[in-house]
């Protein structure tokens, strides 16, 4: 069950990393 966590943490993180980058990205469409 740690590797699951682990598994979960990561792809929160990761998810975390692409929607700041989706959120960059918008930023620079909008100006």
């Amino acid at each position: 069950h740690c590797a699951m966590k682990e598994l979960g943490l990561q792809y929160k993180h990761e998810r975390n990393d692409y929607e700041r980058m989706a959120r960059l990205w918008t930023k620079n469409f909008a100006r």
